[in-house]
């Protein structure tokens, strides 16, 4: 009886373990140790040598990252989700702990009629994330590209535990920090410029390809924010373009909310449905494609013709229904080439799912990134970038795509980003960001010669 009791109480023991929030367990058994600080204090001290925590420790946010930059097997995640906190405010400037959400700061922003220059896309992430990795939108040329643009001036705790801040008298440190992955130092407190909100007027065409691909010579040298969605197996092109205008008015939430709703809930649980019910293949997809046509005309069209960009931003809180969870890669394209790129990855679409009878259910999405310098590692550091996004929803086949998507993205000249880009290649990453790369490697054994932030995933590109 007593031994039976033992047993039993050992089962319980490690079914409280197993139930642990303050304990992750990696697919091979690795167990993770999460923490979650609440103060700036306790941020310091999980990161101080005293505390001897075992390694990697990585930073948490929104954890919508596509790669396994914030994984730490073995080692400690930091939940930064509890610092979230305004800690000053003022008509050019506010000043937050980095674990708050873009849009629950995109809402402090717009009750003072004020907001963050740029526009955000995937704007749940919280701030520290949004500025220590690549967080671009569709932004007019006027706002850059990055959202970490905007940083003035931040508070980092070192590798070892210090406390320390840059802040714009030492822009070439700035530089290196932002776009950092959280390799240099957790980041505690971020300044952000801000301004009063700027009206915008956004004009949606339903176009083909033959024709988007004729007119993008002269959408690379626009002023404009594009945005798009591409149908390779439709051969069409919904295309978003926007301007400031002050005398646009400021619409409500509703119609934005109404769209995130659609895009990100509504479009991705209907094609599931039609992908586990419709077994044939070709059926399956043209329903699909339908369906995703249908969707752009609906939730893309005078709706959400005018508005701030943080009606956009706020209308991504929308729902609150479970959402599919889908699975991207994100590669960056020289604009240039972009007219020419557009035609082979339609091309690479269609030859894919014919050999292989998977596609994505999707649409691909893309920006036209500015010319951006305010970051080291940015992605539209020497030339115009578009950003191509490969989505969809979760399937078995999909590793398989967007590995061969990765090796589509190399022969045309693609830039990797390490949070977003699946399946790239160490030599590559090497050779696509050059010296850049090379100087941000030094920064970073300068400052973690211990590789105290390094995990396995990053250690590829950055050791």
């Amino acid at each position: 009886m007593r031994n039976a009791q033992m047993i039993d109480w050992r089962r319980s023991a490690k079914a409280r373990k197993e139930k642990d929030p303050n304990i992750r367990r990696g697919a091979g058994g690795e167990r993770t140790a999460i923490v979650r600080p609440n103060n700036i204090p306790t941020l310091v001290a999980t990161l101080s040598l005293e505390q001897r925590r075992a390694t990697p420790i990585r930073a948490l946010g929104a954890g919508s990252s596509a790669t396994a930059c914030n994984t730490a097997a073995g080692g400690t995640l930091v939940d930064m989700t509890d610092l979230t906190k305004v800690i000053e405010h003022t008509d050019d400037y506010v000043r937050v702990q980095a674990g708050m959400r873009i849009t629950e700061l995109t809402a402090v922003l717009a009750a003072r009629g004020q907001e963050i220059p740029g526009c955000l896309d995937m704007p749940d992430r919280t701030v520290g994330g949004a500025i220590t990795s690549a967080s671009f939108g569709p932004s007019c040329s006027s706002d850059g590209a990055l959202f970490a643009r905007n940083v003035i001036e931040m508070t980092v705790v070192t590798p070892e535990g210090k406390l320390i801040r840059i802040d714009q008298s030492r822009k070439e440190h700035l530089s290196v920090f932002r776009m950092s992955y959280g390799l240099l130092g957790i980041v505690a407190e971020v300044t952000l410029r801000v301004r009063d909100e700027r009206p915008m007027i956004r004009r949606h065409k339903k176009v083909a390809f033959g024709t988007f691909t004729a007119e993008f010579d002269r959408l690379v040298d626009s002023p404009l924010g594009l945005k798009f969605y591409l149908m390779p197996f439709k051969g069409l092109v919904y295309t978003e373009m926007r301007r400031f205008d002050d005398a646009g008015a400021n619409t409500k939430r509703l119609p934005w909310k109404l769209k995130d709703w659609g895009e990100t809930a509504v479009l991705p649980s209907i094609c599931g449905s039609i992908k586990s019910l419709v077994p044939i293949s070709s059926v399956r997809y043209s329903l699909i494609d339908q369906v995703q046509g249908v969707g752009q005309t609906l939730f893309n069209n005078r709706l959400v013709a005018e508005g701030a960009a943080s009606e956009e931003t706020l209308g991504s809180t929308s729902s609150r229904l479970p959402r599919p969870t889908l699975k991207y890669s994100t590669w960056c394209f020289p604009a240039a080439d972009f007219g020419i790129v557009v035609q082979a990855y339609r091309a690479f679409c269609r030859d894919y799912y014919r050999e292989n009878k998977f596609r994505c259910d999707m649409p691909s999405v893309g920006f036209r990134l500015a010319v951006d310098r305010s970051a080291l590692l940015s992605p539209s550091f020497e030339e115009p970038m578009i950003a191509l996004r490969a989505t969809s929803s979760p399937h078995p086949a999909w590793e398989d795509f967007a590995l061969e998507y990765s090796t589509f993205a190399r022969q045309w000249g693609g830039l990797p980003i390490f949070n977003q880009s699946v399946n790239v290649e160490m030599d590559y990453a090497a050779e696509a960001y050059g010296s850049r790369l090379e100087f941000f490697r030094r920064t970073r054994r300068q400052l973690d010669p211990d590789n105290r932030l390094l995990n396995p995933f990053l250690a590829q590109y950055f050791c």
